[in-house]
């Protein structure tokens, strides 16, 4: 009876021991120093005292600097910085075109396609400016016109996309998406050469087909308006062909801003707009960007303030930003 008794004893003690065992590791390893990168580790073979590794580590930054602004830093940067922009957008469009579970259609998927589409076109305009470099007819580096914007692609991807179709996407997609966030109901062609066409949409995440297409297909809209709307023609856009397109435009680019000196100054000088060191590179910002008219001002303020009355914060600096 008794060896029973101090048998079980001895078994409680030994679970103990282990749980705290255990629990000692546990906080060993929260306590534990955090990696260091082999660049900022202090040599093991040696005794160094700490003003040493500080005035190596400015070396080593300075070393940095220097090689940042030396001859040919540019033609490496640039490709990396745009291969980074690349793997963004290539990571956001993947998000887009995920389908996800239709609530309102049972059994079938729907996508985020106006994202998508706004982040296709932005795509298409960022990389059309830099091809282009800084711009002398507008007072925002960063604000192109369809034919701008049909130049890179043309470049790139040749024979991919007809100068109609660019000014479709940039004048009745693009602007749609940007100020309304949904296309109109009914888009009316104002060009001379088109003048009377009336467009809707269809979007697809497909990755077959051409990217945009235009074709004769009159028909009238009565389910989403209050009155009849009758139309001429239907614009497709492919999500994913787009997506691949300007992918496949942009690597293009990165292999020829490699060694093209003209391309890495219009870079250049585009990057500059876009972190800027001095005054000149502010005046354009100023001009469209940074400063907003007074009336557009105090309408956008008296907007928010009717919709959100209990927000405040809807004054100049709100709707400005930092400058």
């Amino acid at each position: 009876m008794e060896a029973a008794r101090a048998d079980r004893v001895q078994r409680r003690l030994n679970g103990c021991v282990r749980l705290a065992r255990g629990s000692s590791q546990r906080s060993q390893r929260r306590r534990s120093t955090p990696t260091v990168p082999a660049s900022h580790r202090l040599p093991s073979s040696s005794v160094v005292s700490i003003d040493q590794w500080a005035s190596s580590m400015k070396r080593a930054s300075a070393k940095q600097t220097r090689a940042r602004g030396s001859e040919g830093a540019l033609a490496k940067f640039a490709p990396r910085f745009l291969r980074g922009r690349l793997d963004g957008f290539q990571k956001d469009m993947k998000t887009c075109l995920t389908g996800i579970p239709n609530p309102k259609r049972r059994g079938k998927e729907t996508h985020a396609y106006f994202p998508a589409l706004m982040a296709c076109c932005g795509m298409l305009e960022y990389m059309a400016c830099l091809y282009r470099g800084p711009s002398r007819n507008t007072r925002n580096t960063f604000i192109a016109s369809w034919r701008d914007i049909a130049g890179f692609p043309n470049r790139f991807v040749p024979g991919v996309y007809d100068e109609d179709a660019v000014r479709i996407l940039h004048e009745s997609i693009r602007n749609a998406v940007a100020h309304r966030s949904i296309l109109s109901g009914v888009w009316v062609d104002e060009d001379k050469r088109n003048a009377g066409r009336r467009l809707v949409w269809s979007i697809y995440e497909d990755f077959d087909g051409l990217a945009i297409q235009i074709e004769a297909h009159s028909g009238t809209i009565r389910r989403d308006s209050l009155w009849e709307c009758p139309y001429t023609h239907r614009v497709h856009v492919r999500l994913g062909t787009l997506s691949n397109d300007i992918s496949e435009a942009i690597n293009a680019y990165i292999a020829e801003l490699e060694c093209s000196a003209d391309l890495q100054n219009k870079f250049e000088r585009c990057l500059r707009y876009l972190y800027p060191i001095d005054a000149s590179y502010r005046v354009s910002e100023r001009g469209n960007a940074g400063l907003c008219e007074q009336p557009s001002l105090e309408r956008a303020r008296g907007y928010g303030n009717r919709l959100f009355p209990r927000v405040r914060g809807y004054g100049r600096k709100a709707l400005v930003g930092p400058r």
